[in-house]
């Protein structure tokens, strides 16, 4: 059952929560950040390894957790690693369901989101100097990237951008560009899936937009702020 007037898909949302719903697995979500293979599990969870095996299998099917071969001293084994990207999907369709979901289809107040990441002056660590993107909605909100050098910067999916959104399976591979001409930035949409966003408006895929300080750019369902000045 879809609901037409906000676009939750609350029969796919249930299908998910459903086996998150316990202790035990929630915490293989953070254990699996990094591949772990069955004896591994059971011991960190304290259980037996059919009890630990029932688990990841859960987590498996539901896509957030998934099977990957891997090496130990003592042989090949089958590790169980994390998708971020799966899990990055279900907490944006959870977040749908109130009201403190980032809009991306209306124009930030960019003041609050650049006030969210900027640390208090008076117990800050000096500021870096230098333009930036400062990611405030995704994967560690507050990170910061800088664009150093002449440009120009590639954002996307994929790990070879310039800036990573690896977590985003809303953002293309390579999804968008920064450039740098004289002591303006441009903004371009590299023919993205999702389109690109700037301040909650769409960008033409392949026209050049002007960013200035404080403008908000959206790739896929992360949401960059620019600092700064050249």
């Amino acid at each position: 059952m879809q609901a037409a007037a906000t676009g939750i898909d609350f029969d796919f949302l249930a299908e998910q929560l459903a086996p998150l719903g316990n202790p035990k697995r929630l915490h293989l979500l953070h254990f699996l950040r990094r591949p772990h293979y069955l004896e591994e599990v059971a011991s960190e969870l304290g259980l037996a390894r059919y009890a630990a095996q029932r688990h990841l299998e859960q987590l498996v099917e539901i896509g957030v957790v998934q099977k990957v071969p891997g090496t130990r001293p003592t042989g090949a084994v089958t590790d169980y690693l994390l998708v971020p990207q799966r899990l990055f999907s279900i907490s944006e369709e959870f977040a749908m369901l109130g009201s403190f979901r980032v809009d991306a289809s209306s124009a930030p107040d960019t003041r609050l989101l650049t006030r969210a990441v900027e640390p208090a002056p008076a117990k800050a660590a000096p500021k870096k100097k230098g333009p930036a993107l400062v990611l405030v909605h995704g994967r560690d909100p507050g990170t910061r990237f800088a664009l150093a050098g002449p440009g120009p910067w590639t954002v996307g999916r994929d790990d070879g951008q310039t800036i990573s959104l690896d977590y985003d399976p809303f953002a293309s591979g390579r999804h968008a560009e920064l450039r740098l001409k004289g002591e303006q930035f441009l903004l371009v949409d590299a023919f993205s899936r999702n389109g690109t966003t700037l301040n909650g408006d769409p960008v033409a895929k392949g026209e050049p937009v002007p960013v200035d300080a404080g403008d908000v750019i959206g790739i896929g369902k992360s949401l960059l702020v620019m600092q700064g000045h050249v």
